[in-house]
Parts: C-alpha cells; sequence; structure tokens
C-alpha cells in the first residue's frame, strides 16, 4: 500500500512527470539512435533524388521499315467488283490517273430507273402546263378544273425536283467507283492484278496504296505492348 501511495504521489507532480521526459529524451540522443535515424532518412532521400536526376540506359528492340512520309492508301468506295485495274506495282502515277475502276451493277440499274423515272415525270408536268394554258383561254368558267391543274403542276414539279436530286447522288457514287490517284507518286502495293482483278470487294476494303517516294522518308518501328 505503501509503494501504491508513493507512486500516485509521484505521477501526481507536475514537474517529475517532465522530468521523467526529458531523461527518456536525453537516452535517445545519447543512445546514437537520432544519428542512426537520420542516416536512414538520408539514404532513402538520395535513392529518391537519383530515380528522377540520375539518367539510366533502357533499349528496346524492334523490328522497323522504312517508308515515304507522305502515303495514300486508297479504299473502296462501295461495295462492288473490280473491273479494271490500270496500274502496277512501282509504277509512277499523276494526280488524277486512273488506278481502279469497279463495277456495282445494282447501282447501274438504279440509276436507270431513276432516269426512266424522271423522263417520265417530266413529260405529265409538260402536259399539265399545257393543259393549265389551254384551259386559261377559256375564262372564268374553267376556274375549279384550273385550281386542279394548278395543284397538279406543283406536284409533278416536286416530284421532277426530288428524282433529279436522287440522280445527281447516283451519279456521284457511280463516278466514285473510277478511282483516281490523289497525288503524284509511285504504287507501292504488290500484285495489283492478282490481288484485285474481278475480285469482289467491300465498301472501306483498302485496295493500293500511292507514296510520294520523292520527298522525305521515316522509320517506323513495330513494337510489342509488353516492351512499352
Amino acid at each position: 500500500v505503501t509503494a501504491l501511495n508513493n507512486a500516485v504521489q509521484y505521477h501526481s507532480v507536475p514537474a517529475l512527470a517532465t522530468l521523467a521526459r526529458f531523461m527518456r529524451l536525453r537516452r535517445f540522443f545519447q543512445s546514437g539512435l537520432l544519428s542512426k535515424t537520420l542516416l536512414f532518412l538520408a539514404i532513402l532521400l538520395s535513392g529518391l533524388v537519383s530515380l528522377f536526376l540520375v539518367p539510366a540506359n533502357f533499349s528496346i528492340r524492334a523490328r522497323g521499315t522504312l517508308q515515304p512520309v507522305t502515303q495514300c492508301r486508297i479504299f473502296s468506295p462501295e461495295d462492288g467488283v473490280v473491273d479494271d485495274v490500270q496500274v502496277r506495282h512501282a509504277q509512277r502515277v499523276t494526280p488524277n490517273q486512273l488506278l481502279v475502276r469497279l463495277k456495282k451493277p445494282e447501282l447501274e440499274l438504279k440509276l436507270a430507273e431513276v432516269a426512266g423515272d424522271l423522263q417520265t415525270a417530266q413529260q405529265q408536268l409538260q402536259a399539265a402546263r399545257v393543259k393549265r394554258l389551254q384551259t386559261g383561254k377559256r375564262g372564268s368558267s374553267a376556274g375549279e378544273e384550273t385550281n386542279q391543274l394548278v395543284a397538279e403542276i406543283e406536284s409533278h414539279a416536286k416530284r421532277v425536283d426530288n428524282l433529279i436530286e436522287l440522280q445527281s447522288l447516283l451519279i456521284e457514287r457511280s463516278q466514285a467507283l473510277t478511282i483516281q490517284s490523289p497525288i503524284a507518286g509511285q504504287v507501292l502495293t504488290w500484285d495489283l492484278a492478282a490481288r484485285l482483278a474481278n475480285r469482289p470487294v467491300t465498301r472501306g476494303a483498302e485496295l493500293l496504296t500511292v507514296a510520294k517516294v520523292d520527298g522525305p522518308w521515316q522509320l517506323v518501328l513495330e513494337l510489342d505492348d509488353r516492351d512499352i
């Protein structure tokens, strides 16, 4: 009981508690733990700094090809069949020179159908206009018939405009089947006749590549994702 009372009295004195903490701190300095701790932190800090400041050699093996910087990959604008191949590998070409011609029978049939519908609609429009002029000569007695003819003329005229627009779109698609070179250069694709002649192709399929071989070149490397 006496020892317990002494301990309670010891801890209840503020000065003695402060003195005890001071003595523990003094033993820490005297034991050399501080210098060891600072040394460890210094080594750790220097290692982290070296990761960012000290250069290191890093090498990767990769295959590469030397290629012209300016290249144009030619793609099929439509589903169709290759009807004619006009160039061969390593051939020099000029801008707008014919490279490949495709054919699409469905597009040709649609063009013919629209052309026939347009001719019929134009004839109907012309006939309605002539009839309108003849009816107008009768004066006010043909008022109701005149109104009907005006509405008929507007209907025929609208149909003619729609068919002309559709025909223009189809002609544009048909013209795109004649594929021309966009630049002056050289054909890089091998065995074009064997690869393309009379072959069906889908829209977006790559047909050939034309490049400016007289311009700058670049080294293109093939890297595995695991090496990056």
